[in-house]
């Protein structure tokens, strides 16, 4: 009989035993919970693969069954028919025509599975592509060919199909409803792009206007002022699109999968969106900006001009959003839609004819200025502000005992928009450029986004 340690003559030590057998015993159950959680997790991950083997092999099965159950009901017609000596032209008609109508089943098929659809018509496709150009399938095509040679029949190897024209179970009204409703709902729930959206015009007006308040109204400086005020109005119009650029790229994956899996069509899903969250989202908050910065810092305020105002400036954020719509559908990532649009947005502020006369700018810039929108809203603003002013310019002797006085100014605001080059009769002109803008735009960046494919 082995003696017992000394750790177990005392209480002492007989507790510390067993402490250290009870430690021991919890980390053995630890361990093997641990494997076993690992074992179930490994089990369960082994019967979804067994689930999905066993899922594609009967589908397998069942293609290759029926495939098989046609092949022998074409070879056994053809053996009929060559019985009946008498059939042999009716049959053969018949032969030729059902391996025509076979072979366009097949092109069909593999012209739909190369144009796009869901990723199980994709994985079918890669399916048949590659049984085709196995070994058994071409000695399989091979038979089929000789046996419709045999028959009498041609096989037109060169013989093209029409062109694939995808089906969708409902149609474009349809579709525009649905997607316009969800947009519509979205735009509701989501205040950065609604409500937060208009306060920040209406902050941003309030900070224009009062910074230009009673600063408009006479003096030696007030032309300047006027001059100021249109520019900082056109630039903070033209800025806040930005905010659009996150429209695509933030749903560009939900957009891919719905639109490879045949949800809708890419005409309804852009139309809905320019239909019910561009357009409100330009419109509504544009209207308080211009009426806010007109009474506040003291434009005129008569219907025709400020509805020409708000105009000016509606169309000028929409033509300012589709360009940046088009560079969102251009990239998937955002710093490089923010750098791109902004570089966009600095080289028409360059051409639009403020920063230097329209005929000092660079040969370079100079195509630019044709397709600056910063330049015909600069161009209508000043028009509609200065046209018909007059403004008190200081006289050398007061520029000599005040230095502080020298500023932009001429007699008139009708001098200074010839200075510039501009008509103020080119007011719907300017509009009609500018409407014309947005179009362009936006039918790029549908080309874009119709040519976005499902890469994962």
């Amino acid at each position: 009989v082995r003696p017992r340690p000394v750790t177990a003559t005392s209480v002492p030590g007989l507790l510390a035993l067993f402490q250290n057998e009870w430690d021991a015993l919890m980390l053995e159950t630890h361990t093997l919970k641990e494997h076993l959680a690992a074992t179930r997790t490994e089990l369960a991950n082994a019967l979804y693969q067994h689930d999905a083997a066993c899922r594609v092999i009967a589908r397998l099965a069942r293609e290759r069954d029926s495939a098989l159950s046609q092949l022998s009901a074409l070879q056994s017609s053809f053996a009929q028919r060559a019985v009946a000596e008498a059939a042999e032209a009716e049959a053969t008609a018949a032969a030729t025509g059902a391996m025509e109508v076979v072979c366009d089943q097949v092109r069909r098929l593999d012209r739909q599975i190369s144009y796009g659809g869901s990723v199980h018509v994709q994985e079918m496709g890669y399916l048949a592509r590659s049984f085709m150009n196995s070994a058994e399938g071409k000695a399989i095509a091979a038979e089929c060919e000789a046996r419709v040679v045999e028959s009498g029949g041609v096989v037109d190897k060169d013989r093209k199909m029409d062109k694939h024209i995808r089906r969708y179970a409902t149609g474009f009204p349809h579709q525009f409803r649905i997607v316009s409703q969800r947009v519509f709902v979205a735009v509701i729930r989501n205040p950065a792009t609604s409500v937060f959206q208009v306060l920040s015009f209406v902050a941003s007006a309030v900070l224009l206007g009062a910074f230009f308040q009673g600063r408009l109204n006479g003096g030696p400086t007030a032309m300047q002022a006027h001059i100021g005020a249109m520019f900082m109005v056109a630039y903070m119009i033209i800025f806040s699109a930005i905010t659009s650029l996150e429209l695509f790229i933030e749903e560009r994956a939900l957009f891919v999968h719905e639109k490879t899996s045949g949800f809708y069509r890419t005409s309804a899903y852009f139309l809905a969106k320019i239909a019910c969250e561009i357009l409100p989202t330009r419109m509504i908050p544009t209207l308080f900006y211009a009426l806010i910065t007109a009474f506040m810092a003291g434009l005129r305020t008569d219907f025709y001009h400020l509805a020409m105002y708000w105009l000016t400036l509606t169309v000028t954020s929409i033509t300012s959003t589709s360009l940046c719509l088009l560079v969102s559908c251009a990239t998937s990532v955002y710093s490089a839609a923010f750098l791109g649009c902004g570089a966009f947005y600095i080289i028409f502020m360059l051409a639009s004819g403020f920063v230097l006369q329209a005929d000092e700018i660079p040969s370079y810039l100079a195509p630019f200025k044709y397709l600056s929108f910063y330049r015909y809203c600069l161009q209508n603003l000043l028009a509609l502000d200065l046209k018909g002013r007059t403004f008190d310019c200081p006289t050398p002797e007061q520029l000599m005992a005040d230095p502080t006085l020298v500023s932009i100014c001429l007699p008139s605001g009708d001098m200074y928009l010839q200075s510039q080059g501009i008509d103020p009769d080119n007011l719907w002109r300017n509009i009609g450029i500018l409407a014309a803008m947005a179009p362009v735009y936006l039918l790029i960046a549908y080309l874009f986004l119709r040519a976005l494919k499902k890469t994962t």
